[in-house]
């Protein structure tokens, strides 16, 4: 899955694949268990993932996940802020408990700065305020938030 958009992108970054423990390719069950948890658990899948972080000798790296894979990049993200660059989270169903929430919202407000107090003057206003507002709270996902805007 994703091969077409892995071959795209490999012409610009360093792109590895990976079958999560028990699927795909993957040697399944590993030998005994792990102190990250038995071999299926949410623990144990950051725990890999972070091994395939290492084994490849990246500091910190982008995720893309999809389905079960973008609920785990998603965890990992919150686990290790400082090891991961981007997130894109595809058809995910989000986390179990909504204890990422916090960190998410703190994080977006850092991250917005000083235009903090403007989207809070716009969520309650116009339709066009609500639209600047929408731009505003995505512009944070932008390399260049100047871009954001663009149609």
């Amino acid at each position: 899955m994703f091969g077409d958009l892995a071959g795209m992108l490999a012409g610009f970054r360093t792109v590895h694949r990976w079958d999560q423990r028990g699927c795909g390719r993957s040697q399944g069950q590993a030998q005994g268990r792990s102190p990250a948890g038995g071999p299926y658990s949410v623990a144990r899948s950051v725990a890999d993932l972070d091994a395939v972080r290492r084994h490849f000798g990246h500091e910190r790296m982008a995720l893309l996940g999809h389905s079960w894979g973008a609920q785990l990049a998603l965890r990992y993200a919150l686990d290790h802020p400082d090891r991961v660059t981007r997130l894109v989270y595809l058809s995910g169903t989000g986390l179990s408990t909504d204890s990422w929430r916090d960190a998410f919202h703190a994080a977006s407000a850092r991250r917005l700065g000083a235009d903090r107090a403007r989207l809070d003057e716009l969520e309650a206003g116009s339709a066009a305020d609500q639209r600047e507002a929408a731009v505003l709270r995505w512009s944070i996902d932008f390399a260049d938030r100047t871009r954001a805007g663009a149609r």
